[in-house]
């Protein structure tokens, strides 16, 4: 008979002794025997029955042996210690100390050893019975090793979540804030309780467009998280970078039930970064960029030059015996000498020239936009002048004098070696011949004289010859691909020379003033060709428009009453202006920009990114566009500052409401990063070159099928 029938079989005597009229219920009491038998047996909590003094066992149901590991046959009429069931010997000796100041025993925790050698935790509830003469424990067990593994685990989180130095955040699957750390309220300024049951949005930054959020959560959604850099607004106003790792918390059938942000202040890094690129890129004694900032731009400004068929000169300084003076005076006044020298210099050029040390005592200037190479006579000889003048360091009164070589793109070079070299070559010519003094690369001045009488002839019978012949770059939607509108191009074949590159004749046509009479006839033309191409090009054309144009009234009166009379709305034409254009302080070019927006006529900036154009000038000229420069789109894969410039043009202008174009858009690459950054259009040879009239109404037919 087991355990649980002796306590039975005892209860049924104390009946019959003390109330023999009981006995009527003992049939009733041991019919219940059987139910009582298959609860204990069936009982998922663990069950056993032991003796108190030696912890003998009695009897055990079912759970007690999957718990354990031990058979009931093994088990009876051993001990648990015998068995090595309690890890701690002294848990059983608390547990039998609690027992004897008060009858039963609840939520005992206690470590049991299965037979397999695993430790697992069990939280028991523990009576005194005496079955016949013996004193007994029943013991019912219930494993929470699980549980108190997982309450570990969340004090632990919760101890993380107090203490870390990161910012955590946490939002319910609507992206309402449920929960802020400590560290998160002290980054944001904000208290919990003032931002619980907010959206996100209430931090974020000016700097981001609601489409940077927007794609930030449909990746959160579609993947499940999101990492990268987001700038924050604080409390106060105040902004700051941060690291984000945005992640997504499912419950056991993949419902989002939360979303944990992990922010990380990452402001000492950007300073840093900015600190090493300052360091990278100027020279520490003057201030003025270094050699490697000096390649760089000259490589933006040389490609700004080629795309708007513009030159450039490059101007090249050397100091005259300037080794003499640093070795008689010594290094610190010879460094004197030099930031002195940049200077001068600085103050001798314009704001948009740029100035740089290339070292020792070699310095440049490269100047982009003049009309003539005899302007730039007037720039040498002030430079040359100003390093000249007399200067005092400290009790030293110094002179100093400079060599000074100049070379013109395109006519000494394209490229930037061989602009240095001329320019290199022409300030040694300057020594040669006594030093104090500046010198044009003239090695190819008959080659070039004669260009330019032929040029500027032709020029002036090219309308007459109709030599002259407009071109369109299309501009598609780089989302979905739908045409958007088109370029229009200037081209010149002449009879001898056959087709003459824009970037020859252009600033020829502008120094000259001929570019007037010849855009009066891209006008008429334009018009023209657009009313015969009707509504099938869906969008608009655009036509460019130089900075002297733009201050001539007549330019504008022109372009107006051509319009006019060929009947095309004034809505399908935009003007791209260059961007040195907005540094036009002249109220003529102003007036003009405000009569093409009072006509319908929107206004594009050309060749955003790579001059000098502030906020200031888009807000004055009230611009609809911004086209990205063709050099910054070029290297957008490979080079990370490209990268990282385009982005910040296509986020700053969308949050200004802008339209954003690419130019010279050549690889899937580029349109991809392009779209994936927000940028509305581009054009480019990935999706055509440009296209007569004729030609563009068949590529419009073509896309048009294909949709």
């Amino acid at each position: 008979m087991n355990a649980a029938q002796d306590l039975l079989e005892a209860r049924y005597r104390t009946l019959v002794e003390h109330a023999p009229e009981a006995i009527v219920v003992i049939a009733a009491l041991r019919d219940s025997e059987a139910k009582l038998a298959t609860v204990f047996r069936n009982c998922p909590e663990a069950i056993s029955i032991t003796t108190e003094r030696d912890g003998v066992f009695l009897d055990v149901n079912e759970a007690f042996e999957r718990s354990t590991g031990y058979t009931r046959a093994e088990i009876l009429g051993r001990s648990s210690l015998d068995l090595g069931l309690w890890a701690d010997g002294l848990e059983r000796q608390a547990l039998l100390g609690r027992l004897r100041r008060q009858a039963r025993v609840e939520g005992f925790l206690a470590h049991m050893r299965r037979r397999d050698g695993e430790l697992r935790i069990s939280q028991m509830s523990a009576e005194r019975v005496d079955i016949g003469d013996a004193a007994c424990l029943i013991i019912i067990a219930r494993d929470v090793t699980q549980q108190k593994r997982l309450e570990d685990e969340l004090r632990l989180a919760a101890r993380v979540f107090e203490s870390t130095d990161e910012g955590i955040v946490v939002t319910d699957p609507a992206e309402r804030i449920i929960a802020v750390n400590p560290a998160f309220e002290q980054m944001s300024g904000y208290r919990e309780e003032e931002l619980r049951g907010q959206r996100t949005a209430v931090l974020a930054s000016r700097r981001h467009d609601p489409r940077f959020f927007a794609q930030l959560w449909e990746k959160v959604h579609a993947t499940g998280r999101w990492q990268g850099e987001l700038w924050a607004r604080s409390k106060i106003g105040e902004e700051a970078p941060y690291l984000l790792t945005l992640s997504t918390v499912r419950d056991d059938e993949g419902a989002v039930i939360n979303h944990v942000g992990v922010m990380r202040d990452i402001s000492h890094i950007k300073r840093s970064q900015e600190q090493l690129e300052y360091l990278a890129n100027y020279d520490a004694l003057t201030g003025l960029g270094n050699r490697n900032l000096f390649m760089s731009q000259l490589k933006v400004g040389l490609d700004r030059a080629a795309r708007h068929h513009r030159r450039l000169a490059l101007i090249f300084i050397d100091l005259d015996n300037f080794k003499t003076i640093n070795d008689t005076l010594g290094h610190d006044v010879g460094d004197q000498l030099l930031a002195e020298v940049a200077r001068r210099l600085k103050a001798s050029v314009r704001s948009e020239d740029v100035v740089c040390r290339l070292g020792g005592d070699e310095f440049t200037v490269y100047v982009e936009d003049f009309a003539d190479p005899e302007a730039l006579v007037s720039t040498a000889q002030r430079l040359v002048q100003s390093i000249s003048e007399p200067c005092q360091l400290g009790q030293h009164r110094v002179e100093v004098t400079a060599s000074v070589g100049i070379s013109i793109y395109p006519n000494d070079g394209t490229g930037i070696t061989e602009l240095i070299k001329n320019a290199d070559t022409a300030m040694y010519k300057v020594k040669e011949h006594g030093r104090n003094g500046f010198q044009f690369f003239r090695e190819d001045m008959n080659a070039r004289a004669f260009e330019r009488m032929v040029f500027v002839s032709g020029l002036r019978r090219a309308l007459e010859r109709g030599e002259f012949r407009l071109v369109y770059q299309p501009q598609v939607a780089l989302e979905g691909g739908a045409p958007r509108g088109v370029e229009c191009l200037l081209r010149w074949k002449h009879p001898d020379l056959g087709e003459v590159s824009p970037g020859s004749f252009v600033p020829v046509a502008e120094e000259t003033g001929l570019i007037l009479p010849i855009g009066e006839w891209v006008f008429q033309r334009l018009a023209e060709e657009m009313r015969q191409l009707g509504e099938t090009l869906g969008g608009r054309v655009s036509v460019n428009l130089s900075a002297r144009q733009l201050r001539e009234a007549n330019v504008i009166d022109a372009l107006l009453q051509a319009l006019q009379a060929s009947g095309m709305d004034p809505v399908r034409l935009a003007i791209d202006v260059p961007e040195a254009a907005l540094l036009d302080e002249s109220e003529r070019a102003a007036e003009s920009l405000r009569r093409l927006k009072a006509s319908g006529i929107s206004v594009t900036i050309d060749d955003f990114g790579t001059g000098y154009s502030s906020l200031s000038h888009l807000k004055r000229f009230s611009i609809d566009c911004v086209k990205i420069d063709r050099s910054l789109v070029r290297d957008i894969s490979s080079d990370a500052d490209d990268a990282a410039i385009v982005s910040a043009i296509i986020t700053m202008s969308r949050s200004l409401g802008l339209d954003v174009v690419a130019e010279g858009v050549e690889t899937r690459e580029q349109a991809e990063f392009l779209r994936g950054h927000g940028c509305t259009a581009a054009q480019g040879y990935l999706f055509s070159r440009p296209l007569t009239a004729d030609g563009l109404r068949e590529w419009l037919g073509r896309k048009a099928g294909a949709a």
